[in-house]
C-alpha cells in the first residue's frame, strides 16, 4: 500500500517517458490528431509530425495501441532528423535507457543538447535529469540546475503560445522545491487548467487535484472526476482515483474499488498502475497473493520503461538460480538507471555468473553504478586504482574512508588530493 500511498503525493506530469531518479517527461499527452495506423501512414508519406506522433503512441502503448519500442526509436529518428523537436526528444529517450535501440547515454546527450538549444523544454529537463542523477554522466547538480531553468522557461513559452500540453509540465516544476504555497498552487491550477481546457485530460487530472487542495472542489466530486477522466481513457485518472480510495484520504475508504481503478490504469498501459498491481499481488495485503500475476504487472511495467520493475524481476530470476535471465533484467535496469542493478552486473562480471567472466564489463557497470552513487561499486573502481566518476568534491571523503578501511589505492590517492 505504501506505493499508493506514494502516488498521492506526487505531482503527475505525465506523458513523461519513464520516470527514474531522473523523471523524463516526453510531454503530457496531447488530444490525438491521428490514431495509430492514420500516423504511420502520413509518416510514410513523409510528415515527420506524424512521425512524431507515431513514436509517441508506440512508446506509450496505452489505450490498446500497440507497445513497440523498436518502431518508435524508428519513428523518433525519422521525425527528429526532419527537425521535429518532440522526435528529437523522444530520440533521446530512446538513447538514454536503451529502449528499441543500443543503449547510448552518449547520444542521448548530444541529441538532447542540439534539441534543447533548439527549444524543447523536455530534452532540456531531461538532459537535467541525466546530470542530476549521475545517469550516464557524471553528477553536476549546477548544471542540472541551469537545465531545468531552461526547460520551465521553454514549457512556459509553449505553454502560452500554441502548445498547451506543455502547461501542465510548467505547472510541474514549480511543485519541485518541497509544498506549493497556496499562491503557487492558484498559478499551477491556472496552467494545469490551461491545459484542461486544451483537452489534455492529465491537466484536468491535475486541475482538480489542486481544486481538491485549494478547497474548491468536495471529495465525492474530485472522485466522480477522476472517474470520468480514467473513463475517458486517461490513466492518471485512474490511478489517482484508485490511490485516493484505497487511503481513504478525505473520503470513504473503498478498497475494492480503489484497486479496480488501479488495475484499470494498469490495463491501459500505465507503468505505475502495473507497478502498484505488482505490489499489491505479492503482499497481498490489498488483493489475493498472486506470484503469477505479480510477474505480469513487473513485466508490463518493465516492458514500459520502470526501472525498479526491471530490477525487482531480476532479483526474482536469481532467487530462483536462473542467473542469465536475471542478468538479462539486470541489465535493462541498470541502462534505466537503477544503479544497483548496475551494481549487479558488475558483481556478475567479476564472477562469471550469468554473464562471461569479463574484468572489463566489471569496471563499465562498476563505473554506471558508482556514478549513480551505490558506494560499493565506487569500492570495486578505487581497489582497482581507478578514477572516480563522482564530482571532485566528493573525492576526499570517499578516499578517507577507503583509506580507513584499508584500501591502499585510497590512501596514496589522498596524498595526491590538491
Amino acid at each position: 500500500m505504501r506505493l499508493l500511498v506514494a502516488i498521492l503525493t506526487t505531482v503527475a506530469c505525465q506523458g513523461n517517458a519513464p520516470v527514474t531518479t531522473t523523471v523524463a517527461p516526453v510531454g503530457s499527452a496531447a488530444p490525438t490528431p491521428c490514431d495509430g495506423a492514420a500516423c504511420e501512414r502520413s509518416c510514410l508519406a513523409n510528415d515527420a509530425v506524424a512521425c512524431a506522433r507515431a513514436a509517441e503512441l508506440f512508446f506509450d502503448g496505452k489505450n490498446g495501441h500497440p507497445l513497440d519500442m523498436a518502431r518508435s526509436f524508428r519513428y523518433a529518428k525519422q521525425a527528429c532528423e526532419a527537425g521535429v523537436l518532440t522526435g528529437c526528444t523522444m530520440l533521446g529517450f530512446h538513447y538514454q535507457d536503451g529502449l528499441g535501440t543500443a543503449w547510448s547515454p552518449e547520444s542521448a546527450i548530444a541529441t538532447y543538447e542540439q534539441a534543447c538549444t533548439a527549444g524543447a523544454g523536455t530534452s532540456c529537463y531531461n538532459l537535467a535529469s541525466m546530470y542530476s542523477g549521475g545517469h550516464g554522466v557524471v553528477v553536476d547538480l549546477a548544471r542540472a540546475d541551469a537545465l531545468n531553468a531552461r526547460a520551465g522557461l521553454a514549457w512556459n513559452a509553449a505553454c502560452k503560445g500554441t502548445e498547451p500540453r506543455w502547461c501542465t509540465n510548467a505547472a510541474f516544476l514549480l511543485a519541485t522545491g518541497g509544498e506549493p504555497t497556496a499562491a503557487v498552487k492558484e498559478t499551477m491550477l491556472a496552467l494545469d487548467q490551461r491545459a484542461c481546457d486544451a483537452r489534455v485530460l492529465v491537466g484536468c487530472v491535475e486541475a482538480a487535484r489542486l481544486k481538491l487542495q485549494l478547497g474548491r472542489l468536495e471529495p465525492t466530486a474530485y472522485i466522480a472526476e477522476l472517474d470520468r477522466l480514467c473513463t475517458a481513457g486517461e490513466t492518471t485518472g485512474c490511478m489517482v482515483a484508485g490511490a485516493t480510495l484505497v487511503a481513504g484520504q478525505r473520503i470513504a475508504k473503498d478498497v475494492r474499488r480503489g484497486m479496480a481503478l488501479v488495475a484499470r490504469s494498469c490495463e491501459l498501459g500505465d507503468k505505475d498502475g502495473c507497478m502498484a498491481m505488482a505490489t499489491e499481488a505479492v503482499t497481498g495485503e490489498l488483493v489475493p497473493r498472486d506470484d503469477a500475476a505479480a510477474l505480469r504487472f513487473l513485466t508490463m511495467a518493465c516492458d514500459r520503461g520502470a526501472r525498479g520493475a526491471c530490477f525487482t524481476i531480476a532479483e526474482g530470476h536469481h532467487a530462483q538460480g536462473k542467473l542469465e535471465q536475471a542478468m538479462q533484467f539486470a541489465r535493462r535496469a541498470c541502462q534505466m538507471g537503477h544503479a544497483e542493478a548496475c551494481g549487479t552486473l558488475a558483481a556478475a562480471a567479476h564472477a562469471g555468473t550469468g554473464v562471461p567472466r569479463s574484468d572489463a564489463d566489471a569496471v563499465r557497470w562498476a563505473h554506471a553504478a558508482c556514478r549513480g552513487g551505490l558506494g560499493t561499486a565506487c569500492g570495486i573502481l578505487i581497489e582497482r586504482d581507478l578514477d572516480l566518476p563522482i564530482p571532485a568534491k566528493h573525492l576526499k571523503g570517499i578516499y578517507e574512508d577507503a583509506c580507513a578501511h584499508q584500501i591502499k589505492p585510497a590512501c596514496a590517492r589522498l596524498t595526491r588530493l590538491p
